[in-house]
């Protein structure tokens, strides 16, 4: 799926994001945790996905709760 638009990705990864969406919206310590997750994997991600996490945690945001 390397290079898949959101609109191709399986329907249970657009539930994850929309909740990850939600969630980083409105819960700034989950966010950081989240953030700190995805350093350690971001390796491991789809260069497509990992792009669309990274910007959903926006990494200032979450700086600023540390």
């Amino acid at each position: 799926m390397r290079g898949a638009s959101a609109a191709e990705w399986p329907a249970p990864l657009k539930d994850v994001f929309s909740q990850l969406f939600n969630t980083v919206t409105t819960n700034r310590s989950c966010a950081a945790r989240l953030y700190s997750e995805l350093l350690s994997l971001k390796s491991d991600l789809d260069d497509s996905y990992r792009s669309v996490l990274f910007r959903a945690v926006n990494p200032v945001a979450v700086a600023k709760h540390y």
